[in-house]
């Protein structure tokens, strides 16, 4: 009796196919063990179940050469409003809010929104400027600075809205710093401040004293402070300088914020 053997080479596509039926097909298997351990009384099958299931599972992603899209998890997602109106939430549930483009958890109180440890910074820079510094007795003015002073800034995180004004997008702590120098502080005993606010409110001086000077000449000054934002909080840079109501020249205008 003859036998007749015939070798037929199969595509990759045809392997890469199988392979993921294969793996399907642990996972399910996994999924079952899984529900069996749950059901389970005896504590000692408990726990051999439980390291076959980690065995399984470390076996199936460590072969995984490149992730299958529909064995990925997928979570449900609603707005903001809808998130805010389930009535029914239990803690530890877990949804994505597309108005923040952010996952949610409930801690059995409320939605907490899951912050990325996303870091960054915004620098405003202006070189120069004539007459560009109003000054009053004890009277505060923004920084010089806009948006066109935009050195470099993380888009996620900062947003110019205004002279001097940054607009935080992410709660977190931040180092804010900033510098201001002139070329002709008048001659005598001047006070500075350089300053913060938050939402309009003072929260920080970076920089405060007063400057004696026998003659008119340069001067500067720097600082900076950390503070703890919330998401849409506008943070403000000012400074005031008793310089008599001159209109004082710009040398170096600084302003920064860092995410920590």
């Amino acid at each position: 009796m003859r036998y007749n053997t015939t070798y037929h080479e199969q595509p990759t596509s045809m392997l890469r196919n199988k392979l993921s039926i294969k793996k399907e097909q642990i996972m399910m298997f996994t999924l079952s063990l899984n529900l069996n351990i749950l059901k389970s009384k005896r504590g000692t099958l408990k726990h051999c179940a439980l390291f076959v299931l980690l065995a399984l599972s470390a076996i199936t992603f460590t072969n995984a050469q490149v992730p299958n899209a529909e064995l990925l998890l997928r979570v449900n997602q609603a707005t903001t409003v809808d998130i805010e109106a389930i009535t029914e939430a239990k803690e530890g549930m877990v949804v994505y809010d597309t108005t923040l483009d952010r996952l949610k958890i409930y801690d059995g109180v409320a939605w907490q929104t899951l912050q990325s440890s996303q870091k960054g910074t915004i620098v405003l820079n202006r070189n120069g400027g004539n007459g560009i510094l109003p000054t009053a007795t004890n009277t505060y003015f923004d920084l010089p600075l806009t948006s066109a002073h935009i050195q470099t800034n993380d888009q996620d995180l900062f947003t110019v809205v205004g002279n001097s004004e940054i607009r935080i997008e992410q709660d977190g702590v931040y180092a804010l710093s900033a510098s201001l120098s002139t070329s002709n502080m008048p001659a005598g005993n001047t006070k500075y401040i350089l300053a913060a606010r938050q939402n309009g409110n003072l929260i920080g001086y970076l920089s405060r004293g007063f400057v004696t000077l026998p003659s008119r000449d340069y001067w500067g000054s720097s600082g900076t402070i950390s503070y703890s934002f919330n998401a849409n909080d506008i943070i403000n840079f000012q400074y005031v300088l008793n310089a008599g109501g001159q209109n004082l020249n710009a040398v170096f205008t600084n302003a920064s914020i860092t995410k920590l």
